[in-house]
């Protein structure tokens, strides 16, 4: 238990990584689009995972260009009725979460916004009874104060507030106009006493308008004062809802008028009309109207986005001093819904009396079916309705409800102890204001756990505070006794604070059975009904005991799925806070030290404390539960134990396939480099083994016997075979000589082939004197190792970095690989805590330094370019890497993970080129294998006496690995053409004009362009020119782009160097010729008769939907052989301009 407790526990402290944003692949510019902005939005701001953006105003609209990789990303647009955002007032917004794929537009479209206004009266009296309307909300205001929900913002908003009598009758009534933007606003305002009737007004209309069109209202207002009274009306204040507003003067008792107007956004609206009279008295009434999408061809009708729901309730019980509706969604949402609206975990609706019924309005996201429940307050306590479910759907729905109340609790023998609620043992704190005493406490049986040792019991009523729960477990221990869901039962017991051995961070409150006969069954009753918890849940404590349910929630840790029978839960994949991505999902760092990370996470358990259950909960047989796998519905009881809240289950919870396991990275003919963390590869069980040229020694950390040994070979050959990488980059292999390293090779060779990978052997010196080390294995088919390797055989490394040279056989190219491992972030020292990332940053700085300056000082004199890959055990965000970056090392991946750790995933293991190798670079991706898999599915034997072990590569580390794809520059060209064209296409998505040619100096020296030309062959077969160059000179490696921009032009986002206008023809040539004349090169079809060698297989003529190209592989790669030198891509044109040369992918 203690272990178990100590497992948990990790979950609370400052995040430690032993060794993580579902965003791995290339990056791509990406359009954004903002629609339903009507003519009152002035201007519109875009926010991208919390980055602002500009947003501009065109043809096409509201958009924006926005630079994003592929995954999951928060967008924010909101429209505001200013041009300048600080002076306006958000009129409509879109919160997005969406998965995007870089190129391909987001659509956000705008909805109206509503926020909460808070109603306080400043002077109050008792007798009272107070309702404010506004917004077409109408509600109670308790005590003279209250919340309105629901309220569309926007400027001078009406309000007004009536206080009546007992018998109904108007005494007071007050009034306000008042700016409402995003965010919550409190109103203060005093009530006059009133000496007249006030005015009534009625609205009339059609419920539907289509946008654009005109909206005509009918309004009748009077004032029933006698005439003698003198009173007469006098304005009429008009809020169309859409931010736009009106100001009509009136005279008479009487006034019948028409209002046309037009809106220009589609949604739901609440038009509300105030009418004043001389007497200072007001009138106000709503309407809501749905106003749709045009259409040209078909007419669709679109749910709105408000429904106002006006609640009418009869048959309150006798003597009824307040009535409230509890109104919660069936289905709560989160950012990954993609719902434009906010939805709360629960409405809290005030009703007031009126002509024999309770009455009160708001408005709710539409579409969505909710359920009601109607609390009555009487001299004998709250009293609860049965509970009913409606939908909300239209743009306005009456609701006429009877007062039901829940069947009567049976009576239980008088107690011969103090008898105590449930909600007064449980208190508003984290400990019982009654702990120590022995108390008797009725309550419904939600929940038996043999396997807890315990039951839950909840107040069927409750006692309306949000801050105390209504439930409370009774422990019974080694009693034998017999409950069962849905029996009222009185318990005596001492009530305690239950806490695991060590667990100083919380407690439950329980009630200890201190006998069988304690416990007293009184008869059935309804159990009440689950309580919807939506997280981030700040206060969880305040839930504790009660039965919950939980919906649309993310698996972000499944580390003691097998152990425990625990899922960690939260509201979308949390991302460590010092790492890159989107920072909507960042796991903010003031929530780290928290319990349960401040109400983000949730643990779901297997009602049990059995230590590796099986089987083991949750897994099904032959297939997997991974990390970004959604749950989709539980039901159990909220609690607290093993130093963290979690959820105990009392029905099968369901999940949803949504992170499905990756199959292995497509092959290609690009040069594939790897970084893969082996998990402690040891050839050494048991005993002691000391490294090379070393007097320490140490324990083995991997495998403990022959049997986990194979076991761990099999995954890892599985996983390097699907792989197919030409150079790896090892982490923690045995610091043991060449023995690991020999036996990975021959194992793999033993699977694939005789000869297909050798290892690189440890340079002279070794590689430390620690347990573990970094190395490379290589395909000897693709490449060699060019000279000896090196070690950075500095002091401030534990492992040191290792440094090889190789050559691509298939282009001459070389570059140096450094194999990485870093100091771990456990195991703080007092000279280097953690301080926010991690034990030993300091350490971990250093040797970041170190590294970087043996880059430039050491490595650089070998070749230039330069990759290192590895086990940095730093996030993006933190210094290791900021200092790397700093010094001129670019990252191949960013807004990545390969790591979960403690629910939050980030990356640990990284790629970094120097910038001569990164124009060399087609980008990397992260191969998901490893870090969203349960460890139990992993190759050790200990705890799983449900073995679910697959020789796959699934779980064959707890690091995801990494793998970068290149495209080496041969050694510069010293013969041959000086300039080439490397990529063109002369057709693409937008028609025969979307073409482009990248021409690239492939020689060691600069080259004057000044003069040359470009021709295009024509579909008759002549040339003519489509561009001159001027002022050009390219350096070694540097490309320059040429475009043809005329209609239904080019179509990527890569700027072009100079453009032309007239397009070469389908499956033609081009060819470049220098200033004399001559011909420098010529890239053609073989229909068209013009070619170097062997002409090129004939393209698409029409129906390209994809980004095509044909280029050279590699850069530069000229045999005088078009059909050699090129090679076709359905998906792959990445144009490079003389800008990008040095610093982009092609």
């Amino acid at each position: 238990m203690g272990y178990r407790f100590w497992l948990s526990l990790v979950l609370l402290g400052s995040l430690l990584a032993a060794c993580s944003g579902p965003r791995p692949g290339a990056q791509g510019e990406t359009p954004i689009r903002v629609l339903n902005v009507p003519v009152e939005v002035r201007q519109v701001t875009l926010e991208v995972d919390g980055a602002p953006y500009p947003v501009t105003q065109g043809q096409n609209g509201w958009t924006a260009r926005v630079r994003l990789s592929a995954g999951e990303h928060t967008f924010i647009a909101r429209g505001w009725d200013r041009e300048n955002p600080s002076e306006g007032i958000v009129l409509y917004k879109a919160h997005e979460r969406r998965n995007v794929t870089p190129g391909q537009e987001v659509r956000l479209t705008l909805y109206r916004l509503t926020s909460d206004v808070e109603v306080v009266v400043e002077n109050p009296q008792d007798g009272e009874v107070y309702v404010a309307k506004t917004g077409g909300s109408e509600a109670a205001l308790p005590g003279g104060r209250g919340t309105l929900q629901g309220v569309p913002t926007g400027r001078n908003v009406l309000l007004l507030v009536e206080a009546r009598d007992a018998s109904g009758t108007l005494r007071r009534q007050g009034s306000a106009a008042f700016d409402l933007s995003e965010g919550a606003r409190t109103v203060r305002l005093s009530l006059s006493l009133v000496a007249h009737e006030p005015p009534r007004v009625a609205l009339t209309g059609a419920d539907l308008v289509e946008r654009g069109q005109p909206y005509t209202l009918s309004i009748q207002a009077e004032d029933p004062n006698p005439e003698s009274s003198g009173v007469a009306l006098t304005e009429l204040l008009l809020d169309w809802g859409d931010g736009n507003q009106e100001t009509i003067p009136l005279s008479g008792r009487q006034a019948s008028l028409s209002r046309s107007h037009t809106y220009t956004a589609a949604g739901t609206f609440t038009i509300t009309a105030q009418v004043a009279s001389s007497a200072g008295l007001r009138a106000q009434a709503s309407k809501a109207l749905q106003v749709l999408e045009q259409e040209t061809s078909i007419t669709i009708t679109p749910a709105p986005d408000l429904t106002r729901v006006v609640l009418e309730v009869t048959g309150a019980p006798e003597g009824t001093t307040s009535l409230e509706a509890e109104i919660s969604p069936e289905t709560p949402l989160v950012p990954q819904s993609l719902r434009p609206l906010d939805l709360k975990n629960q409405y809290r609706l005030a009703l007031y009396p009126q002509g024999g019924a309770w009455r009160g309005a708001l408005s709710l996201p539409s579409g969505l079916t909710y359920r009601l429940v109607l609390v009555a307050h009487t001299p004998g306590g709250p009293v609860r309705s049965r509970e009913e479910a409606f939908r909300a759907e239209g743009a306005e729905l009456n609701l006429q409800k009877a007062f039901q109340a829940q069947a009567s609790l049976p009576n239980c023998p008088p107690p011969d102890a103090t008898l105590a609620a449930t909600y007064e043992v449980q208190g508003s704190g984290d400990r019982s204001p009654l702990e120590g005493q022995t108390v008797a406490v009725q309550g419904v049986v939600t929940a038996v756990f043999p396997g807890l040792r315990g039951f839950y019991i909840q107040d069927p009523g409750g006692d309306n505070d949000p801050t105390t729960s209504d439930g409370l477990f009774v422990y019974y221990g080694n009693l034998t006794v017999s409950v069962n869901p849905g029996q009222y039962v009185q318990v005596k017991g001492t009530v305690a604070e239950y806490a695991a051995s060590g667990d100083t961070l919380g407690t439950l409150t329980q009630l200890s059975l201190g006998a069988a006969s304690h416990l007293t069954v009184c008869g059935q009753a309804e159990i009440p009904q689950a309580a919807t918890l939506v997280l981030p849940e700040a206060n969880l404590e305040r839930l504790e005991g009660m039965r919950v349910r939980l919906a649309n929630l993310t698996v972000v840790d499944l580390y003691n799925l097998g152990r425990y029978g625990e899922v960690v839960l939260a509201p979308y994949r949390l991302v460590h806070p010092n790492a890159g991505g989107d920072s909507g999902a960042r796991l903010p760092t003031d929530k780290l030290p928290l319990p349960n990370y401040g109400g983000y996470t949730l643990i779901l358990d297997d009602a049990s404390t059995q230590q590796n259950p099986n089987p083991i909960p949750y897994l099904p047989q032959g297939g997997t539960l991974r990390v970004g796998d959604r749950l989709v519905e539980a039901q159990g009881v909220l609690e607290w134990r093993y130093g963290g809240y979690r959820v105990q289950p009392i029905q099968a919870p369901s999940f949803a396939q949504a992170n499905p396991r990756p199959q292995a990275p497509a092959t290609s003919n690009q040069l594939r480099v790897a970084s893969f963390n082996l998990y402690n590869w040891f050839t050494t069980f048991s005993g002691t083994f000391t490294p090379p040229g070393c007097s320490v020694s140490h324990q083995p950390r991997g495998a403990t016997n022959s049997q986990e040994f194979e076991r761990q070979k099999a995954k890892l050959v599985a996983a390097f075979m699907a792989l197919d990488a030409d150079v790896v980059a090892l982490q923690e292999v045995q610091n043991n000589g060449a023995e690991a390293l020999e036996a990975l090779v021959n194992a793999l060779n033993q699977a694939v082939g005789a000869g297909t990978y050798a290892y690189v052997a440890d340079p002279q010196g070794g590689l430390g004197c620690d347990a573990i080390k970094v190395g490379f294995l290589y395909k000897p088919a693709r490449v060699e190792p060019v000279g000896n390797p090196l070690a950075l055989a500095n002091p401030v490394f534990e492992r040191y970095p290792l440094a090889q040279a190789f050559r691509d056989k298939s282009t001459g190219g070389v570059f140096v690989a450094v194999s990485v491992h870093f100091k771990s972030k456990s195991g703080c020292d007092p000279s280097d805590p953690d301080t926010g990332q991690g034990c030993w940053n300091q350490r971990r700085t250093a040797q970041a330094q170190a590294l970087r300056d043996w880059v430039n000082e050491t490595l650089k004199n070998v070749d230039a370019d330069i990759l290192l890959l590895g086990d940095f055990n730093s996030y993006e965000n933190e210094d290791p890497l900021v200092l790397l970056r700093d010094g001129g090392l670019r990252p191949i991946l960013s807004n990545h993970y390969t790591y979960v750790f403690r629910g939050l995933s980030g990356a640990l293991d990284h790629a970094y080129a120097t910038p001569s190798l990164t124009s060399q670079t087609r980008g990397g991706l992260v191969w998901h294998i490893n870090a969203d898999e349960p460890r139990v599915l992993d190759y050790t034997l200990s705890f799983k006496p449900d073995d679910r072990y697959q020789p796959n590569p699934y779980r064959s580390s707890d690091h995801d690995p990494l793998l970068v794809h290149l495209e080496l520059a041969p050694e510069c060209a010293r013969d041959g053409a000086p300039v080439v064209v490397n990529e063109f296409r002369f057709r693409g998505p937008n028609g025969g004009n979307d073409e482009f040619i990248e021409l690239f100096n492939r020689s060691c020296s600069p080259v004057n362009l000044s003069g040359w030309k470009l021709q295009g062959l024509s579909a008759t077969g002549s040339w003519g020119d489509r561009v001159t160059l001027a002022n050009v000179t390219l350096a070694p490696g540097q490309y320059y782009l040429l475009a043809n921009t005329s209609s239904g032009g080019y179509s990527l986002s890569a700027q072009p160097d100079q453009t032309y206008g007239t397009g070469v023809a389908d499956n033609r040539a081009v060819r470049l010729l220098d200033a004399q004349g001559q011909v420098v090169d010529l890239v053609g079809f073989a229909s068209s008769g013009q070619y170097e060698g062997t002409g090129l297989p004939d393209g698409p003529t029409s129906g390209v939907s994809t980004q095509i190209s044909w280029k050279r592989i590699p850069s530069g790669k000229d045999t005088n052989n078009n059909a050699q030198d090129f090679q076709y891509g359905n998906d792959w044109a990445n144009p490079q301009n003389k800008e990008s040369a040095f610093y982009g992918p092609n």
